[in-house]
């Protein structure tokens, strides 16, 4: 299994955060159909630990939450050598 990484996006909150993991795309649906206005979180695998292609999945985001995402509003996230409990939020703004 190749290590892979979630990247989840609590929409309510406006925080984003990487959370390293072993995961294939079938252990995880690729989305949780949520809406924006009662909050709720966003979860899908990437292909990469780190170094993905954050136009594509901002576009991914707002295709599946019938949002925009400006591709700005997603900064770095944390090396994929981090604890696994680490926690600091990162800014994902949805406009």
């Amino acid at each position: 299994m190749a290590e892979q990484g979630v990247f989840s996006t609590k929409i309510s909150s406006g925080w984003a955060s990487w959370v390293p993991e072993a995961i294939t795309h079938a252990d995880l649906p690729m989305a949780h159909s949520v809406d924006p206005l009662e909050g709720g979180s966003l979860i899908f695998a990437t292909p990469e630990p780190f170094g993905w292609r954050m136009e594509e999945y901002s576009q991914e985001i707002a295709r599946m939450q019938d949002v925009e995402v400006g591709l700005n509003d997603l900064l770095l996230l944390p090396p994929y050598d981090m604890p696994p409990d680490w926690t600091a939020p990162h800014r994902a703004v949805f406009r």
